[in-house]
């Protein structure tokens, strides 16, 4: 695993995300994503529309959700930095966070173990990189 001070460049704030990507899921690897959400100990904040409300149990009820209104996610692995997902697709999971939250050691590793979490939780590789490329891969798990 790359060291902070390796990879700190990566962070620095240039008016993009960052992005996290699990890819080549189904249905059942989302739902298995939001089962494992209530215990990770994460803030969780999910909104439907304007309105915060129960983080739904399945994919199937986002998706329904998503015919009226759009839905949020929002993960915080750290006091003020929140990994948000969209729901996009059901064929990957996409999540961004803003790289200005990650500028120390202590807060890389906080991300680090949010990425294992998902890692180990999906058993599926995980892929974190700059926004909208998939192919340029800042950290890689599988």
């Amino acid at each position: 695993m790359k060291e902070w001070r390796d990879i700190k460049k990566e962070f620095e704030p240039k008016g993009s995300l960052r992005d996290i990507y699990i890819e080549d899921i189904n249905e059942s690897v989302w739902n298995l994503f939001l089962s494992n959400l209530p215990d990770s100990g994460y803030e969780l904040y999910f909104t439907h529309g304007q309105e915060v409300v129960a983080l739904p149990q399945s994919f199937a009820e986002i998706r329904k959700l998503q015919e009226t209104e759009p839905t949020t996610l929002g993960i915080a692995i750290e006091d003020g930095i929140w990994i948000n997902c969209h729901f996009c697709i059901e064929s990957e999971i996409e999540l961004d966070l803003s790289p200005k939250g990650i500028d120390t050691d202590s807060k890389f590793k906080n991300l680090i173990d949010f990425l294992h979490w998902l890692n180990l939780g999906l058993r599926k590789p995980v892929k974190l990189t700059h926004e909208n490329t998939q192919t340029d891969i800042i950290l890689y798990l599988s």
